[in-house]
């Protein structure tokens, strides 16, 4: 009606005089006056429009004009019969949280604004379902919006009516409209030439009412266009105008489309030139914290927010896996539960029924991905067949494979590379960041839920059998090793084979990246799992077959292989697998023992503890079965050494009585076959110098020398009759006898021993120096620490130069081998010539020893990470008190609180190690000292009572010499804040130092009174000085008392 009543003003308009100065209005004219005489007139959400000539609003005598393009009356009805679509445009509530998508954004907004090419362009935003494309649409909206960028923009929505191709390009051409008067005047006579055009197919309205208004656009700004959600309303002609005629549009155009990436959609979008792809990924772990940002805003909004703590916004964020739907769906959920905090905690754990059973949780995602697959053609055998092969792999795969990998690995399954890469390219919604030209790329899921959806939930035909391709890929891996693992391919293997001892045990040889193929490291590393992932009685008899001839019949070769690769195989979870379905194994288990022992010993000689444990203990479990079975010496032979191999690995797992039982047993084992047979002395010998070797290392030193002194006697016996044979061994006895003799402090009898072991090892260096040059440089080092107790510095000094050069060169030939040796040496040298007084040399020494351990502690290899960082601990605190003897105190400073820094971390990850605290409280009491000595004594006083409240509760009977020299170091902090007449400062501290004495007086005697007078009579001068004279009397009569002989009683710590 409104319409209709301006246009029938204007057919009955007049000719009227143009106001001129003064409200005059000049002839010749056109006039309408609308309202003229009427005064109060409120209009509200009124639309003006003059078609073909100027609006005049007059005040008073004040006329203003808004002049307007002139537009016929026919092109503007034109214009109103293009579609006007509802619900299609941007909202500021939709979009990203500020802060958030800041990388995509930029990516965006430097294409829009980047310098224009020959053409207009597309940047396509292509994610998986859910992965956010539609807020960042919106935000692109608003910030093109607000720069006077934005040209149109429309959201395709499949529950929308008007959500149609048609309706999208209908809202383009309305936005340029609004570019200018010239390009609406334009359009709206194309469409009144032709009225066929406003309900046209939306290539001839892009071919004959946007192309033809281009010259009349301006070029000195972006013209951003905006269409999300593709997928929603595909359409063949839209998206081969995006394809084939954007081209012919000025460079001046953006185009920014977001779609899920269909195969349908994708096959137009890829290819051209003119078309971008959004680089930045919208999922996976660079979403992590915009995902974290937006749950925290969700919980400030909420009314339980407070009670979510930071571990489980962050667990929240990682399980999302940067997949915006479903955080959000999880956030709204949370909204609606009984208990929000219970309920998220049940969620992250992967335990909730309300959130599998709720219809707006895990069903709405559910039925997302059921959209998705629904698709597709699954009447098509050759797809179904394809889909339930490639992606049934997918789900049960326990690491990512790349497109060209799962090809490898599945060709037994006829599968091809172009199969794989057509599936994937159709399934594309449901993958992160799937890219068919990179074969390369590992192939992922969107989100676990999927992979949830797929195995649990998901209705026929999309539902995939997940015990049935774990048993797939078990046979698959089996083929793949049984193809590619042998000599002529991998050249390395066969390194444990061969006559070698505990001198000559075989290097682990590292195995090159291209060494293998991808195919065969996914199938040595994941064999077991796959394998005993499901009942071996759902296994067939082929497949039991084919891994008792793979694996069973000849072990070795896959243990050599996985043990190169950094994480040996789990035999004998396969074994107990088999058993358990009951498959007889008895024809393989001494083949398996004999590999499990050669294999054991390289590790533990490579400080693998945890394998070397895992294999021996494996091979002293058959052996005693077979023996049980059938006893035999050959049998039992296997069983000690094995027993050896065991009770070291124990030993450096912290299992230390295990180590001494398995260390007895194979004494005993030994004891008894030497016993029947002579021939077996030097299995003895070696068992006892392993089970004299862990007494040793516990502490024991008693049991230790006891143990290896019966071990010297059967090696000087056995070498006087073959010298040449066993001089190896009795140089190994003398050597630990020596070191037994040594932490007895019987330090000339040790150097007359450890003498005599380096002269044999010096006799063998010359006939082989790679075998023996390490035991020589060993047996030196430990030769110094024995001549650093006698005193005798000059040898000490010669034998230390000997041993360095020939750690060094060592190290230098190995460095993964002989560096730590190299560092262990350093250490102990500087130690060593500590001893002797010569200090400036041992800090030259052990600032070498800090930058090796320094460097190994920070070495990404995770194995004996934690005993690197207690070397580097020991080395820097010994470092800070050779510095500190030096008076280099702000060196040693730096050198102690890093000691600090590196021991309170070992306590953290290990608060049940009482050694970890012990030596955390020494590098805080050096801490302290250093303090004081700059004068920095309110952190000394800190630092000294975190020292002694740590000894207090980890060694509360056993005080020692640490207590009384904290005590000391409180004392003397006292005078130093006394001298600068701090006298509660040096009150405080008195008290600290008396505090400790009295705790020490029973369980120290006598030694600490006199420490104990000085405190209280400090005390109770400082108390004078506060003028506090009572206690200050009382301190001094306490004082008098701890002394006088008569006293009967210690009276309590002051207050």
């Amino acid at each position: 009606m409104l319409h209709k009543a301006w246009k029938k003003l204007h057919n009955s308009s007049k000719k009227v005089s143009d106001r001129k100065d003064g409200g005059q209005i000049a002839e010749g004219k056109n006039f309408v006056s609308a309202f003229g005489d009427a005064r109060n007139i409120s209009l509200q959400d009124v639309q003006m429009t003059v078609v073909g000539g100027n609006l005049y609003h007059t005040d008073n005598s004040r006329t203003t004009i808004y002049q307007q393009a002139p537009l016929h009356s026919e092109s503007y009805d034109a214009l109103q019969n293009l579609p006007k679509p509802r619900g299609c445009s941007w909202d500021p509530s939709a979009c990203c949280l500020p802060g958030t998508r800041s990388q995509p954004l930029n990516e965006v907004f430097s294409w829009i604004n980047g310098g224009p090419g020959d053409s207009g362009e597309v940047l396509v935003v292509a994610a998986g379902a859910g992965s956010g494309k539609t807020a960042l649409a919106h935000s692109v909206c608003q910030t093109a919006h607000k720069s006077g960028q934005l040209v149109a923009c429309f959201f395709f929505n499949q529950m929308n009516d008007q959500s149609t191709a048609t309706n999208a390009i209908a809202s383009t051409i309305r936005g340029l409209c609004h570019v200018n008067d010239q390009v609406k005047r334009k359009i709206g006579e194309l469409l009144e030439q032709d009225e066929t055009l406003s309900s046209a197919s939306p290539t001839r309205q892009f071919q004959e009412l946007i192309l033809p208004i281009c010259q009349l656009l301006p070029s000195g700004r972006p013209l951003v266009i905006v269409f999300d959600a593709l997928d929603e309303g595909y359409h063949v002609g839209l998206l081969k105008i995006f394809r084939d005629c954007v081209t012919l549009l000025p460079p001046t155009f953006r185009i920014v489309a977001t779609t899920r990436p269909e195969d349908q959609i994708m096959q137009y979008l890829e290819k051209p030139r003119h078309i971008k792809r959004l680089s930045c990924p919208l999922t996976g772990i660079s979403s992590y914290k915009d995902m974290e940002k937006y749950i925290r805003v969700r919980l400030s909004e909420s009314s339980y927010g407070r009670l979510i703590n930071a571990q489980l916004v962050g667990d929240l964020a990682a399980k999302t896996e940067g997949v915006f739907l479903w955080g959000m769906t999880v956030m709204n959920h949370l909204e609606q539960s009984f208990d929000p905090v219970s309920e998220l905690q049940n969620i992250i754990a992967g335990r909730s029924d309300h959130w599998l059973q709720d219809e707006d949780a895990t069903q709405k995602l559910d039925d997302l991905y059921s959209r998705v697959l629904s698709k597709h053609k699954w009447t098509d055998s050759k797809f179904v067949n394809t889909y339930q092969t490639v992606i049934g792999a997918v789900v049960a795969l326990k690491e990512s494979l790349s497109p060209v990998t799962l090809a490898s690995l599945l060709a037994p399954q006829s599968i091809t590379m172009s199969d794989i890469n057509r599936l994937l390219s159709l399934l594309r919604p449901l993958l992160h960041s799937f890219d068919a030209d990179n074969v390369e790329q590992p192939i992922r899921l969107l989100h676990l839920s999927v992979q949830e959806f797929l195995i649990k939930r998901a209705p026929d035909p999309y539902r995939l059998d997940l015990q049935r391709n774990q048993v797939s890929l078990s046979r698959l891996a089996l083929l793949i090793i049984q193809k590619e693992v042998n000599p002529t391919s991998i050249s390395i293997l066969g390194y444990t084979s061969g006559d070698w001892d505990a001198y000559h045990v075989p290097r682990i040889p590292e195995l090159k990246t291209n060494a293998i193929s991808d195919a065969l490291r996914y199938s040595a590393r994941f064999l077991v799992e796959h394998t005993v992932a499901n009942s071996s009685i759902v296994v067939d008899a082929s497949h039991i077959a084919l891994l008792q001839d793979v694996i069973f019949s000849d072990p070795l070769p896959i243990l050599e292989l996985t043990a190169s690769m950094g994480s040996v195989i789990d035999i004998g979870s396969l074994a107990r697998w088999l058993l358990r379905g009951g498959v007889k194994g008895e024809l393989y288990m001494e083949k398996m023992a004999q590999s499990f022992y050669p294999m054991s010993a390289c590790l533990e000689n490579r400080q693998r503890y945890v394998e070397a444990h895992a294999l021996s203990h494996e091979a002293v479990s058959i052996y005693r079965q077979l023996i049980a079975d059938n006893p035999n010496p050959h049998l039992e032979q296997k069983l000690a050494e094995s027993l050896r191999v065991l009770s070291f690995s124990l030993y450096r797992l912290r299992r230390h009585e295990e180590s001494v039982e398995s260390g007895q047993e194979g004494v005993e084992v030994s004891r008894r076959l030497a016993t029947a047979d002579p021939t077996f002395e030097p299995l003895l010998a070696r068992s006892l110098n392993a089970l004299g070797s862990v007494f040793f290392m516990m502490g024991r030193f008693d049991d230790s020398l006891h143990i290896h002194d019966q071990s010297l006697a059967i090696r000087r016996r056995l070498a006087s009759s073959n010298p040449s044979e066993c001089q190896p061994v009795l140089a190994s006895s003398l050597y630990s006898y020596a070191a037994g003799l040594a932490m007895l402090g019987r330090y000339a009898a040790a150097l007359e021993i450890i003498q005599e072991a380096a002269d044999i090892w010096g006799q063998l260096v010359k006939k082989d120096p790679a075998a023996f040059e390490p035991e020589l440089a060993s047996t030196l080092q430990d030769q110094v620490s024995i001549l650093a107790n006698l005193g005798r510095e000059e040898e000490l000094a010669e034998a230390g130069q000997e041993a360095a050069q020939l750690f060094e060169r060592l190290a230098a030939s190995d460095p993964d081998m002989f560096e730590a040796d190299l560092g262990s040496f350093l250490h102990d040298f500087a130690m060593a010539l500590a001893h002797v007084g010569n200090t400036q040399r041992a800090v030259d020494t052990g600032q070498k020893a800090v930058a090796i351990r320094r460097r190994l502690a920070e070495s990404p290899d995770k194995e004996g990470v934690e005993e690197r960082r207690v070397d580097l601990g020991h080395t820097l605190h010994n470092l800070s008190c050779d510095l500190n003897e030096l008076k280099r105190y702000f060196e040693a400073l730096d050198l102690a609180l890093e000691s600090v820094q590196v021991r309170r971390g070992l306590v953290e990850k290990h608060p049940e190690l009482l050694e970890y605290e012990l030596d955390l409280a020494w590098s805080l009491y050096n801490s302290a000292d250093l303090y004081r000595k700059l004068r920095k004594w309110d952190d000394a006083l800190k630092t000294g009572q975190e020292a002694i409240d740590i000894r207090s509760r980890v060694a509360p009977n056993d005080p020692g010499a640490f207590e009384r020299d904290v005590a000391q170091l409180f004392h003397d902090i006292s005078h130093d804040f006394g001298r600068e007449c701090q006298y509660e400062d040096a009150l405080d501290a008195s008290k600290k130092a008396t505090d400790i004495c009295f705790r020490l007086v029973d369980l120290d005697g006598f030694d600490i009174r006199p420490l104990l007078s000085q405190s209280l009579g400090a005390s109770a001068s400082y108390y004078s000085s506060l003028q506090l004279h009572d206690d200050a009397l009382r301190a001094t009569q306490e004082a008098v008392q701890v002394l006088s002989p008569s006293a009967q009683e210690i009276p309590g710590t002051s207050d």
